[in-house]
């Protein structure tokens, strides 16, 4: 499992959108901060009747949890 997060610097722009996954980033208090959890499954979980997968992330402190569920997306890519 990889968690990533997105960067930018909100006096200059507010465009989330064209800015790259990264390791770390600087928010100000009362920011949003986009992040994405990302995993690799097995080649071989079509041939499972049933595949799970869980994921479980913690907030770090000072960080407070989005009011609704609308605010997580979840997506599918495979390659």
């Amino acid at each position: 499992i990889e968690k990533k997060v997105k960067d930018i610097d909100d006096s200059e722009s507010s465009d989330f959108m064209n800015q790259s996954w990264q390791d770390s980033a600087d928010h100000d208090i009362g920011d949003d901060v986009p992040f994405q959890l990302s995993v690799t499954i097995p080649s071989t979980y079509s041939t499972y009747e049933d595949y799970t997968l869980t994921f479980h992330d913690v907030l770090s402190a000072g960080f407070d949890a989005p009011d609704a569920a609308d605010d997580f997306k979840v997506y599918s890519y495979s390659s």
